[in-house]
């Protein structure tokens, strides 16, 4: 575990990140969850999830299935359901749980490249051209988000 970071350190780290307009694919709310079930299924070696992506069932059952053949941690709020906590912990999953309000906005790293990022608060920009999800095919970027993620992983309580 990193002590030289603590968890409000690593989320203000993160609302600094910008997203880079080139290399990056907006998705309308119709094609976001054919979009991140297709990147998710394809993922090869890794796979951390946070947020509300977790709405779905779908994602749910697939990141289950993934995380026997690879890495998958999950990242979730503190207020989010009970059993989602226990459905993803009983299936093996790294849960790591923060204080409600940590996380400004939804992110799937896929692999080395892939960075899913849903447009909430921190995201204004993408809500104004209409989309609700952007994905960066971009080691950069990925790379960016990925350091800090890992941090909270390391930082954060596993449920």
């Amino acid at each position: 575990m990193n002590q030289s970071y603590s968890v409000n350190d690593i989320c203000n780290a993160i609302k600094l990140i910008e997203l880079p307009s080139e290399h990056s694919m907006r998705w309308s709310h119709s094609q976001e969850l054919d979009n991140i079930t297709c990147y998710v299924n394809n993922a090869k070696s890794r796979i951390i999830i946070m947020g509300d992506f977790l709405r779905y069932d779908s994602i749910i059952k697939l990141i289950t299935t993934k995380a026997t053949s690879l890495v998958v941690n999950v990242l979730l709020n503190k207020d989010s359901p009970e059993t989602l906590f226990e459905q993803l912990y009983i299936n093996n999953i790294d849960v790591r749980i923060t204080e409600q309000g940590m996380l400004d906005s939804s992110v799937v790293l896929i692999d080395d490249t892939y960075t899913i990022i849903s447009s909430k608060k921190s995201h204004k920009e993408t809500i104004n051209q209409g989309c609700d999800s952007v994905c960066c095919n971009n080691k950069e970027t990925y790379g960016k988000f990925y350091n800090h993620y890992l941090r909270l992983i390391d930082t954060c309580p596993t449920y």
